[in-house]
């Protein structure tokens, strides 16, 4: 216990300072790591609420608000339900693989004595009958007793807008449902998201001229394989239990949330197999930030994201004990090592979705390279394909392989076409699988932004894909 409060302290002292200069994230995320900085519960102006009921989660803790204000925040300490290093972690790396914006903002927080003074006087006012809030409520007050001066938690801000359960993605017994159309779209033997809007039943949107928000499928399927991803990544069992949230913008877009991430043992393989079988088509973006990650922990590539050392990275993105950084990346290189080889091998394209228009100019930025390359004759293994492109949602459809044709010339709206599955070889033993997936060609489609196309305009293009396959700057 004191070398988990030493690392604790430590990680708020070093984090503080990563997070300032290294760790990625968009406008609200730097905004958030600027209000951290200056938090200070000890404020006895602050209103503490108690975090009660069975639809804020087993786990028990207070909302933070400033008089005549919103809860704009919760603190919750160390307990069965809620794994710090998860919660914080999950949030990082999100941040890290530019997703951060289907997770809340949350840091590690220590009550200083008069937060945690008031936070004691109000467990002395409850009393928990359900079993598992029982347990950590009794934790929590054995943990005040222990040390009344201070209580290590996490501080998690609170979204503005109503969130709401996504109850048809999940199974009574806490599983993703297989029915729904979202799991079979997460799969790479499933059939590929449209461009079509989806809605999800219970959820309500935020204005009344958007009472029922919807989002592209292809969309909602990227930020659920997304959350899984991380779920799996860091040991996650608790997301379909009421932490699997949705909620409808004000221009009545809809967007997936994962709410609460400390349901999570991140030392630990109980769930990884099931999520191998829930998922197998992942977003190609943020595949080349894992597979970068993955190389630079191993020590094959010097940087990751400004970062020159994996210690300093491990620290920055906030983990607490070597075990579970020890866990995270053996589940890391037996992802891109082994189980997105074969997926490739045995689906292809289909092991991703559609790549977007949106996507091309980081991918350029990445090889170094133009898209269109000049034409050129075809190898034998060289494929056409057939490709539609939607000019108002900026999808590119899953291509479907044809028997190859003669040479054709492009222009600079054309797409470069993709060696098919046969072109991929598997890496030899005791090779690494980044390095030998990144020097071959691979099974993908890239493209330009059209020039003059119609939303159903099509075209045949064909020639091996020449870029360096994920990699990124």
């Amino acid at each position: 216990m004191r070398i988990l409060t030493a690392l604790f302290a430590a990680c708020l002292a070093m984090t503080s300072a990563a997070l300032a200069q290294d760790v990625p994230g968009s406008q609200e995320d730097l905004q958030f790591d600027s209000f951290a900085k200056t938090l200070n519960l000890e404020n006895p102006g602050l209103e503490f609420t108690y975090k009660s009921g069975k639809h804020q989660g087993s786990s028990v803790g207070f909302h933070i608000a400033e008089p005549g204000h919103r809860k704009s925040g919760t603190f919750a300490p160390q307990n069965t339900s809620n794994n710090l290093e998860s919660e914080v972690v999950s949030y990082r790396l999100a941040r890290f693989l530019g997703i951060s914006d289907i997770y809340n903002p949350v840091t590690y927080y220590q009550l200083g004595p008069q937060a945690s003074a008031r936070f004691k006087a109000i467990l002395k006012k409850q009393y928990e009958s359900d079993p598992d809030r029982r347990v950590n409520y009794l934790s929590t007050t054995a943990q005040l007793n222990s040390h009344p001066a201070w209580l290590k938690g996490i501080y998690r801000l609170r979204p503005r807008g109503q969130k709401f359960f996504a109850a048809s993605l999940a199974t009574e017994s806490g599983h993703l449902n297989q029915s729904h159309p979202l799991a079979s779209f997460i799969r790479a033997n499933g059939p590929q998201p449209s461009t079509k809007p989806m809605f999800l039943s219970g959820v309500r949107g935020a204005r009344s001229e958007f009472p029922r928000p919807s989002e592209k499928e292809v969309e909602l399927a990227r930020q659920l394989s997304n959350i899984l991803l991380v779920d799996q990544l860091l040991g996650q069992w608790d997301r379909f239990f009421r932490n699997l949230e949705a909620f409808g913008h004000a221009d009545g877009r809809l967007q997936l949330m994962a709410r609460d991430n400390g349901g999570a043992t991140v030392d630990d393989w109980e769930w990884h197999s099931l999520y191998d079988r829930w998922l197998s088509r992942y977003d190609r973006k943020v595949i080349q930030r894992l597979e970068d990650l993955a190389s630079f922990l191993r020590g094959n590539d010097k940087t990751f994201a400004s970062f020159d050392s994996p210690e300093k990275w491990k620290v920055a993105v906030g983990f607490l004990q070597v075990g579970s950084f020890n866990t995270f990346k053996r589940k890391l290189d037996l992802l891109v090592q082994k189980k997105l080889p074969e997926l490739e091998r045995q689906y292809g394209t289909r092991t991703y979705f559609p790549l977007q228009l949106s996507e091309v100019p980081d991918l350029e930025s990445a090889t170094g390279q133009p898209m269109v390359t000049p034409p050129r004759e075809a190898s034998a293994a060289a494929a056409s394909v057939t490709i539609k492109t939607d000019a108002t949602n900026g999808i590119v459809e899953t291509p479907t392989v044809t028997p190859p044709l003669a040479p054709v010339a492009r222009s600079a709206g054309d797409a470069v076409a993709v060696t098919p599955d046969a072109g991929i070889s598997p890496p030899k033993a005791g090779t690494d699988a980044i390095a030998a997936r990144r020097s071959q060609p691979v099974r993908r489609t890239y493209v330009t932004r059209p020039s003059e196309r119609t939303p159903d305009a099509s075209w045949k293009v064909r020639s091996p894909c020449e870029f360096p396959c994920f990699k990124t700057p």
